[in-house]
């Protein structure tokens, strides 16, 4: 009895080793290839956080003074005292807007799910397939909704969450006519996407304790850049070969497969200077120069699958 127990389980791990990949339901992710996530949040994150969190309450408790103010200062202006009622509302309004449409979160889900492609085994399942491939090294056992949507959001990729739902979206321009051609774009894509998930950037709570912050430009993008540098590690990790789709991000769809993409990985690195990254401040995302420095720094040098895009034919 005790040799027909060893003999058991001596083969039941090969017999799991050989079932297939069931692509319609969760699966344990193998342990031996979960990425370390650890290291990938960038260092700057968490001190920018903290302050833009502090900035936020700032703002908060500025304009709940002016609010309790409101009355008195009005009465130096009577004609403007008349809508003391009306004011004070404007302003209960204004602070509690970011709040409320930070709890509005499900309206964004139902807006792709009414109007968008949700990407499946049978809804572009190459795409679908580099996902799952994705999600199982962080060890995702419930890989977050997946959809592509047309002209609905304002940049390459987006992800939010609602209370209990994790979801991603592709523009579908990034994708194109024949999906395989854009591998290297849209992989680079789903991992930033990943990457903003798993490190609580969609999280309700995030959003709420930044909810003034994020609506002001120039005070949001500290933070901003700092979470771009940590999912631009996801990609680099889970996507070392797409560099196509940061590089897409300055070139554009249709001119990248045209560009010479050594001699434009040269252009990035040579950038230096403390203007163009005061300059950069200005701007919601950090320059590519700087985010590809930033990978190189931390030993995550993307490379392209393709290798050198072709010299076009008026450039000898």
């Amino acid at each position: 009895m005790a040799n027909g127990r060893s003999a058991q389980q001596k083969s039941a791990p090969k017999q799991r080793a050989s079932t297939p990949l069931d692509l319609h339901a969760p699966h344990s992710p193998d342990t031996r290839k979960i990425v370390d996530e650890a290291r990938l949040r960038h260092g700057s994150e968490r001190p920018v956080f903290i302050a833009s969190l502090l900035l936020n309450i700032a703002l908060v408790v500025a304009a709940v003074a002016l609010l309790r103010s409101g009355n008195a200062w009005l009465h130096q202006f009577p004609t403007l005292e008349k809508f003391t009622k009306g004011l004070n509302a404007a302003a209960t309004a204004l602070i509690l807007a970011p709040f409320a449409l930070t709890l509005a979160r499900n309206q964004r889900r139902e807006t792709f799910q009414a109007n968008g492609v949700r990407i499946g085994p049978t809804q572009f399942p190459e795409v679908y397939e580099d996902y799952i491939a994705m999600c199982e090294r962080l060890g995702m056992r419930n890989a977050p909704e997946l959809y592509i949507a047309n002209g609905q959001i304002k940049t390459p990729s987006t992800s939010d969450s609602t209370w209990n739902t994790q979801f991603i979206v592709l523009d579908t321009s990034f994708l194109g006519d024949q999906p395989e051609e854009r591998r290297p774009v849209y992989r680079f894509l789903l991992a930033h996407e990943l990457g903003r998930l798993r490190l609580g950037h969609t999280h309700w709570l995030d959003e709420l304790l930044t909810a003034y912050v994020i609506r002001i430009p120039l005070l949001r993008n500290p933070m901003q850049h700092t979470r771009t540098y940590s999912h631009d590690r996801y990609s680099a990790v889970l996507a070392p070969d797409a560099v196509r789709g940061l590089v897409v991000q300055a070139t554009g769809r249709h001119l990248l497969p045209h560009i010479d993409l050594d001699g434009f990985l040269r252009q990035m690195r040579a950038v230096r200077g403390w203007r163009p990254r005061t300059l950069q401040l200005t701007q919601g995302s950090p320059y590519l120069a700087f985010r590809l420095q930033a990978l190189d720094r931390a030993e995550l040098t993307m490379t392209d699958v393709a290798g050198t895009a072709r010299t076009p034919a008026h450039i000898s």
